[in-house]
């Protein structure tokens, strides 16, 4: 499994399995969408042969979600979304080949008039 199977991986398992906002992806063609909304990102880490084998690699990486909602509306909003991000891909499997771990959330706080959170989830992925 590539890189981008990884990333189909993850968006498909969003599409199939989250509905509180609108999701934006990387460079995505459509404008900044309604407030609240999540973006989300795949970033692989340098990974070395765990397996010892010459069949498979297992990468590791992590999700980057980041929760913005409008500056100043409280946080009930965004909180209630950052624990259902973080309930829905704990320890989930999104393929044969990919396996998240435990969510870590961090409160970024009031930028440029947002309120974030920033959510990252550890993940593992076989190549073959």
């Amino acid at each position: 499994m590539s890189y981008s199977d990884g990333y189909v991986a993850f968006r498909n398992y969003l599409i199939d399995n989250y509905f509180d906002t609108t999701v934006v992806y990387p460079n995505s063609p459509t404008g900044e969408p309604a407030l609240p909304f999540i973006t989300v990102d795949v970033i692989d880490a340098e990974t070395d042969d765990f397996t010892m084998s010459l069949e498979s690699i297992n990468r590791v990486g992590v999700l980057d979600v980041n929760i913005v909602a409008a500056a100043g509306t409280g946080v009930g909003v965004s909180n209630t979304i950052a624990d259902n991000l973080v309930n829905l891909l704990k320890d989930a499997k999104l393929s044969d080949e990919t396996r998240l771990g435990v969510p870590f959330k961090k409160l970024l706080g009031n930028i440029d008039g947002r309120y974030l959170i920033n959510i990252t989830v550890p993940f593992e992925r076989v190549e073959f």
